[in-house]
């Protein structure tokens, strides 16, 4: 069960964003961009031609979930089947736009097309076990 603290967090001030919420998310971010960036270190080290498209592929996961909290924070905001229109609608655009450029990319051999995907894959991990550990304290507190 949420402990009080992380229910005000999430439903917070002016446009559902509390102080806290923001903090939160902007802690998270930070982190998965370092942990982006190591990545890519690491990429370079086991094969340079692989960075590029392991940054790319990081890059275009990173701003999808940035899409995603903000597609979830203004549908929270609306009531009923308002929300989820908003959100589905909303959801399915996300994802289309973000498989045809992966596609594009892939197919105009910009990026190989494993490291384009390592990259868009190791974003969406590694940005769910932030948020986890970012938000076990909150979360947790009363277990």
């Amino acid at each position: 069960m949420a402990s009080e603290g992380a229910k005000a967090a999430c439903q917070g001030g002016a446009g559902g964003r509390g102080l806290e919420f923001l903090r939160m998310a902007w802690r998270i971010g930070r982190l998965s961009l370092a942990a982006g960036c190591v990545g890519v270190v690491i990429t370079a080290y086991l094969k340079k031609s692989f960075a590029g498209g392991f940054a790319a592929g990081y890059l275009i996961g990173f701003v999808n979930v940035i899409w995603l909290v903000s597609i979830v924070d203004r549908g929270m905001r609306l009531s009923g089947e308002k929300a989820v229109r908003f959100v589905l609608g909303r959801y399915y655009a996300r994802f289309a736009a973000t498989a045809i450029i992966v596609v594009a990319l892939a197919l105009k051999e910009v990026f190989s097309v494993l490291p384009l995907i390592a990259g868009l894959a190791s974003s969406f991990f590694i940005t769910v076990l932030t948020m986890i550990f970012a938000l076990r304290k909150e979360f947790f507190a009363n277990a």
